[in-house]
């Protein structure tokens, strides 16, 4: 499938925040159907009759016209997050469904890209070698204050703590906030401690086990207002910016640790977000959003029996990456046995190949996918070999892994 992202993704993409509205008309949305339908049966190998809706959720692939619509999300919120966007005509109004998220009626941490030359703070950034033989001399002299950000479960948090006199301190940064941006936050927020507390005439060293947001803002070129408020902040102060290697024993980068994680813990005071809302936040969403609605449509599609019996109302993760990474035989087997479009008589008999569409063992009932993997008699001890049940349920033949499937299908002597 890398030749649809590498090739065609990008053709789709092309303008797609002027145009974006073509893709909701009917006529529009049956040619992107019937181009998605010809890339999964070449990708897979499947039958020129297996519909384009199976395919596209047993290998993950949404439809193009909801494709369409998450870029011009992306696009819309990205200018609007450079105060570039203004609601007017038809093409800057989005479907309800992905303008009305909650995490776009945020404030967001993206900027237009500035760039920051002139830095009089520094960034130290030790291999764990040094680390090692200068543990001791590496923080230096002066205030040494230890850093930290937090993830748990729904929330995040930050926290700074002070080796010289134990003073320490945490927030609570709500459920928006990256790890990336609590880093930052906390960084920032010690800084400015600092700076209230008159610390203007000696040399602040902060230390942090978070080499990327060092490294944010040792570069030059930023993206992210958090980042960009730092420098602002701090340039005129002589504070050392020091990775510390996380988790190693240092105690008082433990203590920090402790501290951030408390934040994470307890609920955010006042509205949230204190950091903006990221772009990854953002465009998680938006591909979310986007998943949910291919599910939507897969589970209102008529038809598709013998695929909705196999897959369920969703995409079968295993059976997707098994596709995806396996050989192109059994790609292709896959498919057809999961879409139930492949040499059976079952199906041959719809395509006018075969005169009869009884199963060839049993002659007690029509020859599918579903027959043979789940009540054929004749396949019973075969089945409880290969796949662990003499009569397994739909939901049980879910569970297994395709390679099991395979293995059935093969030992069973089936057209392949």
């Amino acid at each position: 499938m890398w030749l649809h992202r590498a090739v065609l993704v990008p053709r789709l993409a092309y303008a797609v925040l002027i145009r974006w509205p073509r893709a909701e008309l009917t006529g529009a949305r049956a040619a992107l159907e019937k181009l998605r339908g010809q890339v999964l049966r070449g990708a897979t190998g499947a039958y020129r009759t297996t519909p384009s809706k199976a395919l596209g959720i047993l290998v993950k692939v949404e439809s193009f016209h909801l494709s369409i619509i998450g870029m011009a999300a992306k696009a819309a919120h990205r200018l609007n997050a450079y105060g570039q966007w203004t609601q007017g005509t038809r093409h800057t109004r989005l479907p309800g469904g992905v303008d009305l998220l909650p995490e776009f009626s945020i404030k967001t941490d993206m900027m237009i890209p500035r760039y920051f030359f002139g830095r009089r703070y520094g960034v130290v950034i030790p291999t764990r070698e040094e680390w090692k033989a200068r543990s001791n001399s590496l923080p230096g002299t002066g205030d040494v204050w230890y850093t930290d950000g937090s993830r748990a479960e729904t929330d995040t948090g930050s926290g700074y703590f002070c080796q010289r006199d134990g003073r320490g301190i945490f927030f609570s940064l709500g459920r928006y906030a990256t790890v990336f941006q609590t880093e930052i936050y906390a960084i920032l927020t010690c800084a400015q401690r600092n700076i209230e507390l008159g610390a203007r005439d000696r040399i602040i060293t902060i230390c942090s086990d978070s080499q990327a947001a060092l490294r944010a803002l040792r570069a030059h070129r930023t993206t992210s207002r958090l980042v960009w408020e730092y420098k602002e902040v701090v340039n005129n102060n002589k504070v050392r910016l020091l990775w510390v290697p996380g988790h190693t024993g240092i105690r008082v980068n433990e203590i920090a640790d402790r501290l951030a994680a408390l934040g994470a813990k307890h609920p955010p005071i006042g509205l949230e977000s204190y950091t903006g809302a990221a772009r990854c936040l953002l465009t998680g969403e938006i591909r979310d959003w986007v998943e949910r609605e291919h599910t939507r449509e897969w589970q209102g599609t008529q038809g598709c029996r013998q695929a909705k019996a196999l897959m369920g109302q969703d995409t079968n993760v295993g059976w997707t990456n098994c596709i995806a990474g396996c050989s192109r035989n059994n790609s292709r087997l896959l498919t057809q046995i999961v879409t139930g479009h492949n040499r059976l008589r079952y199906h041959s008999l719809k395509i006018g190949k075969e005169a009869m569409g009884i199963c060839r063992r049993c002659e007690g009932a029509e020859e599918t996918p579903t027959h043979v993997l789940t009540v054929c008699p004749k396949f019973a001890q075969l089945r409880h070999q290969c796949l662990g049940e003499l009569f397994p349920t739909y939901e049980e033949i879910r569970a297994l892994e395709a390679g099991a499937v395979l293995t059935f299908w093969r030992r069973a002597g089936l057209p392949a």
